[in-house]
């Protein structure tokens, strides 16, 4: 008897032998919808911009890496009223 289980985080394979059971584990890498994407090479980190759309081309394409957004750049200043001056972006 063969008993395949294939899932997306641990495929393994049993193997019946004469009343004993063995498993095989299989690495068989990061799984997708079944087409072989290429891989994206783009940048992986971005800081959002204020008046300009960032895409990054990911469309179809294998990502790797995680991807990281940083935070919007916020620049506070005391002021000559004694108030605080926020700059965002």
């Amino acid at each position: 008897m063969i008993d395949i289980q294939i899932t997306p985080k641990r495929p393994t394979i049993n193997i019946g032998m004469s009343g004993s059971t063995k498993t095989i584990n299989v690495d068989i890498g990061a799984g997708h919808s079944g087409t072989d994407y290429p891989i994206y090479d783009g940048p992986t980190t971005v800081t959002p911009e204020l008046d300009e759309m960032q895409i990054l081309q990911t469309k179809k394409k294998a990502v790797m890496d995680d991807i990281f957004v940083m935070p919007i750049p916020i620049t506070e200043t005391h002021n000559e009223h004694g108030g605080l001056t926020v700059v965002i972006g």
